[in-house]
């Protein structure tokens, strides 16, 4: 990404909690528009990150730039309601004692009364919540409370968008549903996005660009999802991404005569595994359901176990021998 496509630009930034080194040096770059999820076990800065973007941390070490302006530097830095940034956090903190109309218009109190009045009935309007104005939190249910926040966090027209794990404490039909609702606002708005998840389905439905950091903190790789889902750097991607089987050169060798790399580590997909249309010998030691389709693992000749996944509708069974192969094109060389 050119200099002239950046909007947030962090170089170089390194954070520590006392002696523990919680951020290394970290460079990512975020388009306009573009909404870019943080992926990575708990512990390795996420949220760390969106605080200091926001400047609710002092940042030791590098520089955060939005839209050419510096907000966070060694010596420097623009105070958090002078940012432009709004924030989500995993829990919507909402005033009890306000209603769905004034805690938006909270987001907009320096306004004048006729021009607070028209943000908020807009917001309210864009999260289809007019009827709902003059409710307090406590009658409003997970998704709609989650919404009041959304549109509080947008009504000072913020530059930057940061949600930290909006959806976490959802069930997970109101989760699906709210995060693409979510998203179709956000792009609607045309408003930059940085969102902080655990859940790798959450993040490919969610990003333009997916930021994997590893346990240490590091970025680990970053692009779209398609990127890391069909091109991941090693097995730490492929694994985080979706389910994957590790195999070395020679059971890659096996499975798939054509296939000639000598990786040390390779990967196949449990859906890419082919049953029954020839190749090596195994045996079922396991078959269940995993929604849309059935997981059946296998025990090869030589000891190895892998997993495949089938349409509904088989007839595989435990203890049943069956034959196993890979298209070569198929294989993940790390």
């Amino acid at each position: 990404m050119n200099a002239a496509q950046r909007f947030l630009h962090i170089h170089q930034l390194a954070f520590s909690y006392g002696a523990k080194a919680v951020i290394p040096a970290l460079n990512l770059d975020v388009a306009q528009g573009e909404c870019v999820c943080l992926l990575g076990p708990s512990g390795s800065g996420k949220t760390t990150l969106l605080r200091l973007i926001a400047g609710l941390e002092p940042l030791h070490h590098g520089t955060i730039a939005l839209g050419g302006f510096v907000l966070s530097g060694p010596h420097d830095a623009v105070p958090p309601d002078k940012r432009g940034i709004g924030m989500v956090f995993q829990q919507p903190t909402l005033f009890p004692n306000h209603t769905v109309a004034e805690n938006i218009g909270f987001g907009v109190r320096e306004l004048s009364d006729e021009n607070k009045h028209k943000r908020v009935n807009e917001l309210l309007e864009m999260i289809e919540m007019k009827d709902r104005a003059s409710a307090y939190p406590h009658a409003l249910s997970g998704g709609q409370q989650h919404r009041v926040a959304l549109a509080r966090s947008l009504a000072p027209q913020v530059k930057l968008l940061l949600l930290d794990e909006p959806f976490s404490h959802l069930d997970p039909m109101l989760r699906l549903s709210l995060s693409t609702e979510t998203r179709a606002l956000i792009k609607a708005q045309g408003i930059t996005c940085l969102m902080v998840t655990h859940d790798a389905h959450e993040a490919m439905r969610m990003g333009d660009r997916i930021a994997l950091f590893d346990a240490g903190g590091a970025l680990h790789q970053y692009g779209t999802p398609q990127q890391l889902y069909h091109h991941p750097r090693d097995a730490y991607v492929a694994q985080a991404l979706g389910d994957m089987n590790i195999i070395d050169a020679s059971i890659a060798q096996a499975l798939s005569p054509q296939h000639t790399s000598q990786s040390e580590s390779l990967g196949v997909r449990p859906h890419d595994v082919i049953l029954n249309r020839g190749g090596v010998n195994a045996t079922i030691l396991s078959v269940h359901s995993i929604g849309r389709d059935d997981e059946v693992t296998v025990r090869l000749e030589s000891r190895e176990n892998l997993r495949a996944h089938v349409p509904h509708g088989h007839s595989f069974s435990v203890d049943q021998t069956v034959q196993l192969s890979v298209l070569p094109d198929k294989i993940h060389r790390f």
